[in-house]
């Protein structure tokens, strides 16, 4: 992927301590990231955390600049809350204006709140962290506080003779010793530590904000009011979009600006103009003053302007008037659907807007998929993939499976809370984690990363995203287990018990296709139950050699026993189950032939007697099994697997 000119400075990761669920977590950010997991997992936190750390307090529901004791982590006040952004892709212009911060290709900035006893407060303050060597703090404080080329000489030759090993240079000029001592911290990071520097980063409206040069953050949460951002404002959510579209296109400052410097000049015209009145006040009063106090006293009276108050002009804002067939109106006379669809169709011109000139959009939305139909959903994923390929970073937390996707599974950040330790973490990998996994387990060798990612493409389709949905997994080969499993579930009145369960069955078409899949859930802390065919009565040579490999690949990552790739007997353990052949085949066996033919047989009948094969019909496998129910048939072997998957944890 190419990326874009002109943008600069993105987030690398976020490091949450002590603030809500999240005990000490760092979580690493793509361009695109989705925060996923159950209700109540903390997947909003990190965007809270975010909206702290930028100050971002439009319709926050909670004070976010003076925090609370249930903002602490379990109510601990003892320690503070510490939200830390690691920033990465600084261009040339940020890495100068923030040189005494950044440090090895990074810039760290943290939101720091410190419980108050007194005022049952903690106020957010923000501190750049510098990762330097405690041994040269001195000079960086001088260097920072204006200290004179003597000073820091002196400070510098201090520092060679304390440490000769350093093999520090002769001094030079005061810019020369500051960089051979920057050079030596960038040669030798394990000796740096990070030190705090307190300064105004982003979200203040006085002082440096100095961030906001670079990025911007947008914040669209799920219970976003889309009337309130009817109007244009300054920090809503349309506002800040409205400035990165519409007014990439229209400039109003220069024009504007002439205005106000032609109004000023004739304002103070008229007040020159009236200087006479004051003149003669000016007078009357040096007369006064004069009998009162003192004969050379005198008072004289101007008039004055303040060139910011006198004449204020404002740029013009922007109003929605929307329409929905013969009806137009505010958009409060709409529906939440269109209400929503209106916030989001800002992002879809913004992705068609050529702003690489402005700071980056870091733009963090909470359950886009509300209001929107499985189309508009699927849309918007898309519009949010190609802003993030632009001048944007996007973070999404959502429930849906259109915002994720098995072949970029990378980008999936999964989100679970440890109700034993009362708290919550985040679990994700990367593609080259994966093809190392599988390098290391197999004992194969490194596939080139870009043939692996094509591999895992394959492997990964799309409806493989729900597994990241789950919180406890079934594997299976295909459609007909599922369809065993789900209808034999339903007939036992079992299947409440299973939805309760949070398990999910997820079919990879095919056995070959598990591994990727099976791994990932591994890598993500997934509990997995794994369903497959060994496929043992294949007489192909060169068939029955690759089901070899892949029975052996699925038990190598399952810890099963490698000595027996094609058991004669159906293998049971808490994680996987194994069938000589195919389920089908032992379900066979255990109702007898006759019986499972004529059952067969009359499912066929029901379904009107189509043609061709029905042995992996969904309908048919369900209507078969309903028949043989009927006719009293105990199948144990779909006991035992229910009761297996209800038992996973």
């Amino acid at each position: 992927m190419i990326k874009p000119t002109g943008v600069s400075l993105k987030i690398k990761s976020i490091c949450i301590k002590n603030f809500r669920s999240f005990k000490d977590m760092v979580v690493d950010l793509d361009d695109y990231t989705a925060f996923v997991g159950p209700n109540g997992a903390g997947k909003s936190t990190v965007l809270c955390a975010l909206n702290i750390f930028f100050r971002q307090t439009e319709e926050a529901p909670t004070n976010l600049i003076e925090l609370e004791v249930e903002d602490f982590h379990n109510g601990n006040v003892e320690q503070p809350i510490e939200i830390t952004l690691t920033f990465h892709d600084l261009e040339p212009e940020a890495q100068a204006d923030f040189s005494e911060y950044y440090r090895s290709g990074i810039l760290i900035v943290s939101a720091l709140a410190e419980f108050n006893e007194t005022t049952r407060k903690a106020t957010v303050r923000q501190f750049a962290k510098r990762s330097a060597m405690m041994e040269f703090s001195e000079f960086f404080r001088k260097y920072n506080d204006g200290a004179s080329a003597g000073d820091l000489a002196a400070i510098y030759e201090g520092i060679r003779e304390s440490h000769p090993a350093f093999g520090l240079p002769k001094k030079g000029s005061k810019e020369a010793n500051r960089q051979a001592l920057r050079s030596y911290e960038e040669g030798h990071p394990e000796r740096c530590v990070l030190i705090d520097s307190e300064d105004q980063f982003y979200g203040f409206s006085k002082g440096g904000d100095r961030l906001s040069r670079y990025i911007q953050w947008v914040h669209v949460p799920a219970v976003k009011d889309a009337t309130k951002e009817n109007v244009e404002g300054r920090n809503t959510a349309l506002g800040k979009l409205l400035a990165r579209t519409v007014r990439s296109k229209v400039n109003f400052d220069g024009e504007i600006a002439s205005l106000r410097d032609s109004t000023l000049d004739a304002y103070k015209k008229i007040i020159q103009k009236q200087q006479t009145a004051l003149d003669d006040l000016s007078r009357a009063l040096t007369a006064k003053l004069g009998e009162w106090a003192h004969p050379e006293a005198a008072a004289r009276l101007e008039w004055t302007e303040d060139p910011l108050k006198s004449v204020q002009i404002a740029d013009p804002t922007a109003r929605l008037f929307a329409s929905e067939g013969a009806f137009s109106g505010d958009l409060a006379r709409f529906g939440h659907g269109l209400q929503r669809s209106y916030l989001l169709a800002l992002l879809q011109e913004l992705a068609a807007t050529n702003e690489a000139a402005q700071p980056r959009l870091i733009l963090g939305c909470e359950e886009p998929e509300l209001y929107q139909h499985p189309p508009q959903a699927r849309h918007l994923a898309s519009v949010f993939k190609k802003l993030s390929q632009n001048n944007a970073q996007i973070l999404v937390s959502t429930h849906s499976p259109h915002f994720v996707s098995g072949r970029h599974f990378e980008h999936v950040r999964l989100v679970r809370r440890d109700e034993a330790k009362r708290e919550s973490s985040i679990r994700w990998t990367t593609c080259e984690n994966v093809v190392q996994r599988l390098s290391v387990i197999f004992g194969e060798k490194v596939t080139p990363i870009e043939a692996e990612r094509a591999q895992l493409h394959q492997a990964l389709q799309p409806h493989i995203n729900e597994m990241f949905f789950t919180q406890k997994l079934v594997l299976v080969e295909g459609l007909e287990d599922t369809a065993y499993i789900t209808a034999w579930m339903t007939y036992s009145k079992l299947w409440d018990d299973y939805r309760k369960s949070g398990c999910n069955i997820v079919a990879t078409n095919g056995k070959s296709s598990i591994i990727e899949p099976l791994l990932i859930a591994k890598e993500l802390g997934i509990p997995t139950f794994v369903v497959f065919d060994a496929d043992g009565n294949e007489q192909n040579v060169g068939r029955r050699n690759l089901h070899k490999i892949d029975n052996l690949k699925i038990l190598t990552l399952l810890d099963g026993d490698l000595t027996v790739p094609f058991p004669v007997n159906p293998v049971w353990t808490n994680r996987y189950a194994v069938w000589p052949e195919n389920l089908g085949s032992i379900l066979k066996q255990e109702v007898g032939a006759a019986l499972w033919e004529t059952s067969y047989s009359a499912a066929t009948k029901g379904l009107g007697n189509p043609s061709g094969s029905f042995v992996k019909n969904t309908v048919h496998i369900g209507d078969h099994l309903a028949i043989l129910r009927e006719n009293g048939a105990k199948i144990p072997t779909l006991d035992r697997l229910c009761a297996a998957i209800l038992a996973l944890a």
